[in-house]
């Protein structure tokens, strides 16, 4: 019997990225002598390459002698909060679909390294079964790993970015493509392609209803 398949990015889609990174783009303001702005916005800078601390650090300037330091106390810092900058439902959500038989798939894009570092901090392992963790370098394809689940059955890709979301689309795979729009984030922004290539859902109640309706 064909199984049912859920891929799942992970920041803007089950992690509020912006939130998790509110105390150490504090932080390292105070070590760079940078405005917040300034801060977030090498952030961003960095992460559209691949994000690493010291990428960061670097690009603000910080002196490298306090690198290891400011990493240790920032990355104490993101692991304190971590699990309540998950979105509100979102683990309810996993669960329920895992105890209904889905299969539950993590596809995420960035430093397979850090990537792989932080979901350790969201308690999700019992979700994910390590086989289905993929930690894709942002210059990989998420799409081609999506692939590897359409001969098990049918698919659901749920991604916040319309990159990912498009590459999937571009491919003509058989796939069914949800777009979280959550209210919290900067995610809800608008797409040509909503409605039209995917499917888009601004709460996790009517994300539910999308993957319980199966395929249009």
């Amino acid at each position: 019997m064909p199984q049912l398949v859920d891929c799942w990015d992970l920041d803007g889609t089950l992690v509020h990225t912006g939130r998790l990174f509110a105390s150490a783009i504090g932080k390292v303001g105070a070590a760079s002598g940078k405005s917040v702005t300034e801060v977030a916005q090498s952030l961003g800078k960095v992460s559209k390459v691949t994000f690493t601390f010291t990428d960061w650090f670097a690009d603000l300037g910080i002196e490298e002698g306090g690198w290891v330091d400011l990493e240790a106390d920032l990355r104490a810092s993101i692991a304190a909060r971590a699990k309540s900058c998950l979105y509100p439902g979102v683990v309810e959500l996993l669960e329920i679909r895992k105890r209904a038989g889905v299969r539950q798939v993590l596809v995420t894009a960035g430093d397979p390294t850090y990537q792989q570092w932080k979901f350790e901090l969201l308690g999700l392992n019992d979700v994910f079964a390590g086989e289905d963790r993929h930690f894709v370098p942002l210059d990989g394809s998420k799409a081609t790993v999506i692939e590897l689940y359409v001969s098990s059955g049918s698919v659901n890709f749920i991604d916040d970015r319309t990159n990912w979301l498009l590459e999937v689309a571009d491919r003509h795979l058989p796939v069914r493509c949800l777009r979280p729009c959550w209210p919290e984030t900067s995610g809800n922004t608008p797409h040509d392609d909503d409605g039209r290539l995917w499917q888009t859902a601004t709460s996790i109640e009517q994300l539910q209803q999308f993957l319980e309706r199966g395929a249009a």
